[in-house]
């Protein structure tokens, strides 16, 4: 499944700005192809502030190179590869977007960082970014334009994948249980662009934030993916109801409608054979991304299906 399940890192962002680093970065290049552990991996990052409330996050390693604008519920990711850099500096030219030009000024010696595995080395220096920073959302959306920014250096080497590792899976036994907390999934794929919307209920669903109780509340996130020449770029916007009416469905899972609040607008229904996994998504669901404005998300070219999170015993 497209986007909210397979962006590079999640909607809400880490308070840790090392954390965040590794995190990010780790997860991308999960797809890339694998350096020997022994040479030793760079990454550069800093975060200002940008207009309309974002804060932006740049970011770089040894072959990529990020800007992450976000504030809560809204966020664009824009990704590239990147060629050899020199020194702890960062050198990006996004076109219409602007550039990045700085160099790393550091304050301090290079400090461990702390609950790293045995076979890793990860220390971090921090200091400041000096030069440019020009960067402009598309639509307006933000502008980020500084010439210092406070910021941070982590030198890698070694085995440092902190990722848990899956437990073998088994069979889901439901004989017996009452199926509860429903999610719903609809994506649309093209040439040009990517959209996909979910939207599900109860503190099961894997929308749900960490400690969620409501059974009753009802969870939507959107995305969109596209690519302008060899920028990737990720949209994502959510939100939450209260309100039972703004997701409803019927206990087949066969028919359902999604009408959530701002910053969607209109209304989007599911019509599904219980034979076939995916069923029609139609109506007039759109919403206004970071950058992008009155982007459908549903329509004939979208297809939808759904499914139970979570089984309880009558």
């Amino acid at each position: 499944m497209l986007l909210s399940r397979t962006l590079p890192i999640p909607l809400r962002t880490s308070a840790s700005w090392a954390a965040m680093l590794l995190c990010f970065f780790s997860s991308l290049l999960l797809t890339a192809p694998a350096a020997a552990t022994e040479v030793p991996t760079t990454t550069a990052g800093f975060q200002i502030r940008g207009t309309n409330d974002f804060k932006i996050t740049v970011v770089r390693n040894d072959r990529v190179f990020a800007i992450v604008a976000h504030r809560p519920g809204a966020e664009a990711r824009y990704i590239t590869w990147i060629g050899v850099q020199a020194g702890n500096g960062i050198e990006a030219k996004l076109g219409s977007l602007g550039e990045v030009s700085v160099r790393f000024k550091p304050h301090g010696p290079h400090r461990r960082l702390p609950d790293s595995p045995d076979s890793c080395y990860q220390a971090r220096t921090r200091g400041v970014f000096v030069g440019k920073v020009d960067f402009h959302g598309e639509e307006e959306f933000t502008d980020g334009v500084v010439s210092r920014a406070k910021g941070e250096v982590i030198v890698s080497r070694g085995n440092c994948d902190t990722f848990d590792r899956p437990f073998p899976s088994r069979p889901v036994l439901t004989k017996g249980l009452v199926p509860t907390e429903v999610g719903l999934f609809a994506v649309h794929n093209s040439k040009t662009y990517e959209a996909s919307f979910e939207c599900s209920e109860g503190p099961g669903s894997d929308l749900a934030p960490i400690g969620a109780t409501d059974p009753d509340r009802r969870y939507f996130q959107a995305g969109v993916a596209e690519k302008r020449g060899r920028i990737s770029i990720y949209r994502s916007i959510k939100t939450v109801s209260d309100e039972p009416s703004t997701f409803t469905f019927n206990n087949a899972l066969t028919s359902a409608t999604a009408t959530p609040p701002v910053p969607f607008t209109g209304t989007a229904a599911l019509e599904r054979d219980s034979r076939r996994e995916r069923g029609s998504w139609t109506g007039t669901l759109s919403a206004s991304f970071p950058g992008a404005s009155n982007v459908a998300l549903a329509g004939p070219t979208f297809t939808a299906t759904m499914d139970y999170y979570r089984y309880e015993e009558p």
